[in-house]
């Protein structure tokens, strides 16, 4: 879920992709970035790079 959020699908898509419904991403989504303290998709890319970088 959270590569085809970095890859900038949107609620829909990532539903099709997935087999569920959008209103399941759209809980997903909001859950992650709960989780991860962050309040947009600018933001999960910047947690990614860090984990990718070790920064």
């Amino acid at each position: 879920m959270a590569r085809l959020l970095l890859e900038g699908h949107s609620n829909f898509s990532a539903s099709q992709r997935l087999s569920i419904s959008p209103g399941t991403v759209r809980v997903h989504r909001r859950n992650l970035y709960e989780k991860l303290e962050i309040g947009s998709q600018a933001q999960l890319l910047a947690v990614f790079v860090r984990q990718l970088t070790g920064a």
